[in-house]
């Protein structure tokens, strides 16, 4: 049976669109790439305040080996910068450790929060059209000249969080073993691991920082009240002098402690990776909504239908550090299966159905429904909104944000079965095991 068309709010020209009905579009969104390399996503709305969130790449894979998370204590860091109020551009002998936010609030705005999207992590800042002069002034020496204060505090907490954070990762093992066997070049699991340099090295930290926040690196989004022409005249005018791009920095690796999970599903356990298209794949939100949104979803339901009565299944994409895969974990929790389970069988089973046909008109509707319900509630927030174009901008994956509203075509149910040969082809499959819970 043929899946109806119908347009889905997720691709960027048709989120823009329903904004203009919603929020009221002042002007046609523009992008704009200054002369320093620096892209800008502009969208002009009917309203009074603009957000303006302004990311750089924190992939595990980017920062030195000695240092996981080190984007993340530089992003702190470079959040006190060495700004003075009254004169964005002022370079004090000996900057408060606080200035550059002092300075950011009399701008005025409401100062800069922590965002992360995906795998890149930046500020989110919120003010009166009238500010963006100043603040395009202060965003900008954040990324030219901050002097990370305090840097090696904020690489010790970022190192104890990211500890906590993969001790509560549930089933880690099973998940790094997993990554590890779907890329045997590159290994991406072994980066979910506990350890890193006990001691930032301060000269090695702000050589990633000028790596890593070179113009061309960056994604920004400005939603809000404000002329496209003024702002985009203003951006060119600040952000215009080109920067040279220095060489990645690397660093001498440590002894990083490979260890188990805390949490440890109760039950019998699999993983399943599929790489994702190296392409932007329209469609592939949809295709995880379908396949494991909720326990009505595809694969829960054949399962269930198999004899797993009280199957629990997850799936997601682009796992921050799983080298771009798909990643689907299954558990039943009857404590009888162990290593007679048939539940590897059963979920290459229902995997290899709906790459031959997609399930009826009815499922797919509904997965449709639910995503395009998440998305809508994002509209409804010019924050949420920024967000959510931050978001189809990075896993759009092409250089040229110009080329970013390339995919226009409405995700029919054709593509979507297209989407879904390719993506779930057994030859590229990788699946994992651990009976009872436990690690083997």
């Amino acid at each position: 049976m043929r899946t109806r068309a119908r347009k889905p709010t997720f691709e960027l020209p048709l989120l823009l669109a329903l904004v203009l009905c919603a929020s009221g579009l002042a002007q046609n969104p523009a992008f704009v790439r200054a002369g320093d390399g620096s892209s800008f996503l502009l969208v002009p709305l009917k309203t009074r305040t603009v957000h303006w969130i302004n990311l750089h790449p924190a992939r595990l894979e980017d920062e030195p080996s000695a240092y996981p998370d080190l984007a993340i204590a530089v992003v702190r860091a470079s959040l006190v910068g060495e700004a003075i109020a009254g004169d964005a551009m002022a370079r004090p002998r000996k900057a408060s450790p606080l200035a550059w936010e002092k300075a950011l609030r009399k701008a005025p705005t409401s100062g800069s929060e922590l965002v992360r999207v995906d795998d890149h992590v930046g500020v989110r800042v919120s003010f009166p059209a009238r500010s963006l002069g100043q603040v395009a002034q202060l965003l900008k020496l954040r990324t030219r000249r901050a002097e990370l204060h305090g840097i090696a505090g904020h690489y010790h907490e970022a190192k104890l969080a990211r500890d906590a954070r993969l001790s509560l990762t549930p089933d880690l093992d099973l998940t790094r073993r997993t990554l590890d066997a779907s890329d045997p070049v590159r290994k991406p699991g072994s980066l979910l691991v506990r350890g890193g340099a006990r001691v930032i090295d301060e000269d090695e930290a702000m050589a990633f920082y000028r790596w890593n926040y070179h113009p061309t690196r960056s994604v920004n989004i400005l939603v809000g009240g404000f002329d496209a022409k003024f702002a985009s005249d203003v951006l060119n005018a600040i952000f215009r002098e080109p920067v040279t791009l220095p060489a990645k920095p690397e660093s001498g690796s440590v002894d990083l402690r490979s260890f188990e999970s805390a949490i440890v599903s109760d039950g019998d356990t699999l993983m399943v990776a599929y790489p994702l298209p190296s392409r932007s794949a329209p469609g592939l939100d949809l295709l995880i909504e379908l396949l494991a949104g909720d326990e009505r979803a595809f694969l829960p339901q054949s399962l269930r239908a198999s004899g797993h009565e009280k199957v629990l299944v997850r799936a997601q994409a682009r796992f921050p550090a799983g080298g771009n895969r798909l990643l689907i974990q299954v558990t039943d929790p009857d404590p009888n299966l162990g290593d007679k389970s048939l539940l590897p069988k059963h979920v290459k089973a229902a995997l290899a159905q709906l790459r031959k046909k997609l399930p009826e008109e009815a499922q797919v509707r509904r997965a449709r429904t639910a995503l395009e319900s998440r998305r809508a509630r994002q509209l409804g927030d010019q924050q949420g909104l920024a967000e959510l174009l931050a978001r189809r901008w990075i896993r759009a994956a092409v250089p040229d944000p110009k080329k970013l509203n390339s995919h226009t075509t409405t995700v029919t149910g054709e593509e979507l079965q297209r989407l879904a040969t390719e993506l779930l082809d057994q030859k590229s499959q990788t699946l994992t095991t651990a009976p009872g819970g436990k690690p083997r």
